[in-house]
């Protein structure tokens, strides 16, 4: 071991490695922080919007929280398609439409477990908004095609089988045009009636393919990871428009 280490033709490409390593990871943070601060600097709040600026005060913030929740609400009612409402607050994930809930289905779990609960007034303000979905990203397709045999008899008749790509769990990632992430993984359920959970594994693969897809982001999103069971994911997934609106509560 110590031969090796005292050779040189280790040392100096460990050494080069890790001073690539390092500065890529240096380069890296300042990137994230420029993109994190450009963000925030845009965020600007209407001082005659807000019921009160004694934001740290907790009865203040908790009210404040409610009044807007509740006017979005009113708000969201008015639209004639279905809307995804995310209510971290109550841990649900629900579909409305002109504000009767048509479905409702509980978080199973959440990441980061307190998002933005901390977050200041201008920023929980920004996202507390109506956003519409600028874009998605998902494993099935939004509708399901299924091939039909014409003038079929009675007795050659069966049902469609389920498409492949529905037997695996939902992914559905979405982003509003407000920036803000909503990651959605379906959890199937065992033979127990147990929900099999493997959370660390989907963030892990998910980080992986986000930084493979962009290591210097040039822009911040606030992303919020959520397991759903996989039959009500997939039915909310299907039903909200890819330029549906969201709202979102924490």
């Amino acid at each position: 071991m110590k031969k090796i280490l005292s050779d040189r033709r280790f040392i100096v490409p460990a050494a080069s490695a890790f001073i690539l390593m390092m500065i890529f990871l240096v380069v890296q943070l300042v990137m994230s922080t420029r993109a994190v601060n450009a963000t925030l600097a845009g965020m600007a709040i209407d001082k005659e919007a807000s019921v009160s600026g004694r934001w740290n005060d907790h009865e203040i913030r908790r009210l404040q929280k409610d009044i807007i929740w509740f006017e979005q609400l009113l708000a969201l009612a008015k639209h004639d398609s279905i809307s995804l409402v995310v209510n971290l607050n109550d841990s649900v994930v629900q579909i409305s439409l002109r504000g009767l809930e048509l479905l409702q289905t509980k978080i199973l779990r959440q990441y980061p477990a307190n998002f933005m609960v901390s977050a200041g007034e201008a920023t929980w303000m920004h996202y507390s908004r109506i956003s519409q979905i600028k874009n998605e990203m998902a494993g099935i397709p939004k509708r399901q095609v299924k091939k039909v045999v014409a003038f079929a008899s009675a007795g050659n008749a069966h049902e469609p089988s389920e498409d492949q790509e529905n037997q695996r769990p939902l992914y559905w990632k979405i982003t509003t045009a407000g920036n803000l992430g909503v990651v959605i993984t379906g959890v199937k359920m065992s033979a127990d009636s147990t929900y099999v959970l493997q959370s660390g594994r989907d963030l892990l693969k998910y980080r992986a393919n986000e930084f493979l897809k962009d290591p210097f982001p040039s822009e911040y999103t606030p992303t919020v990871y959520l397991w759903l069971d996989d039959r009500d994911a997939k039915a909310i997934y299907k039903a909200v428009s890819s330029k549906g609106n969201v709202l979102f509560r924490n």
